[in-house]
């Protein structure tokens, strides 16, 4: 008993040094910091699952203090309600050995409420004004536009496109903290299943990417959200269907990368460049669409 006590300490210290250097380089590394960031659950998750959650919460709270004391205050706050929220949610899901898909939904239910949280925290106790914020934004990038010396007609479309984004932030905010739940719990999932894997732990069947497949109704909603997106219930709905509509073309080009003898890190690789680089995303949308009517992967057969 007490050599497992002496190893739930070392493994607890040893995970919360890692969670402390992916936050540091998270804010401190452009670009690559945001991904790193995100990752800051996965050793949670891994020592709830092999110790238990109470010293999952131990290093929660620690990684908390020691980050709050290197850095600001305000990183106690941001690491328990993102990084020990998300972390002990899933971890919990994985120690109870639940499908992949209730991990994923917890995980989902987590992300999201901790950006809520964190919203409101930043504006009715931080008093952050998250609007100034964005125009603030808004201003640097017109600004950037103007020193490259672009066509003053051009720097007022941008602006123009600029003022309604912001806009549509304000109005489907609920969409978008649902959408970015899905990513959060996704990228947490899938590193984190990986690791546990390796360390031949016993764990539920893998949700597989390759198998996402919604229903053909969808397509109905994502038309009907288009046609009455002036209200703002039906445009977090065409955000949602968007987004999803989206992870279908994923699922679908990644089932063809795999299936071409990609091996799975090269294939990750190119989702998350398809993903993030803007001009295939109408392609992927279009993808999803299609996929929904022509079934790509003969799944309804299976």
């Amino acid at each position: 008993m007490e050599q497992l006590k002496t190893k739930a300490v070392v493994e607890g210290a040893i995970l919360t040094a890692v969670t402390v250097m992916l936050a540091i380089l998270g804010i401190y590394l452009p670009i690559l910091g945001s991904l790193l960031f995100l990752l800051t659950p996965v050793p949670l998750i891994i020592l709830i699952v092999r110790c238990g959650s109470k010293v999952g919460i131990t290093a929660s709270l620690a990684t908390a203090i020691i980050l709050g004391l290197l850095i600001n205050p305000m990183m106690f706050l941001i690491v328990i309600l993102n990084t020990g929220l998300i972390g002990i949610s899933m971890g919990a899901a994985f120690e109870e050995r639940f499908s992949s898909v209730v991990i994923l939904v917890v995980g989902v239910v987590a992300g999201a409420f901790s950006l809520l949280l964190s919203l409101g925290i930043s504006i009715y106790i931080l008093e952050v004004d998250v609007v100034a914020q964005l125009d603030h934004s808004l201003q640097l990038s017109l600004e950037l536009y103007r020193q490259f010396g672009l066509p003053t007609e051009v720097i007022l479309q941008a602006e123009e496109l600029f003022k309604e984004v912001i806009e549509l932030i304000k109005a489907t905010y609920p969409a978008l903290f649902l959408t970015a739940g899905v990513i959060i719990s996704s990228v947490n999932y899938y590193f984190s299943y990986t690791i546990l894997d390796r360390l031949d732990l016993q764990l539920p069947a893998k949700f597989s990417v390759r198998e996402i497949k919604f229903p053909k109704i969808m397509i109905v909603i994502y038309i009907i959200s288009i046609i009455f997106n002036h209200s703002i219930i039906w445009q977090n709905i065409y955000v949602i269907t968007t987004f999803l509509l989206l992870l279908e073309g994923v699922a679908v080009c990644y089932y063809y990368f795999m299936q071409w003898g990609l091996n799975q890190g090269l294939a990750m690789g190119l989702i998350f460049f398809l993903i993030f680089f803007p001009l295939f995303n109408p392609a992927l949308l279009l993808i999803g669409i299609l996929d929904l009517w022509f079934d790509f992967r003969n799944l309804d057969k299976i």
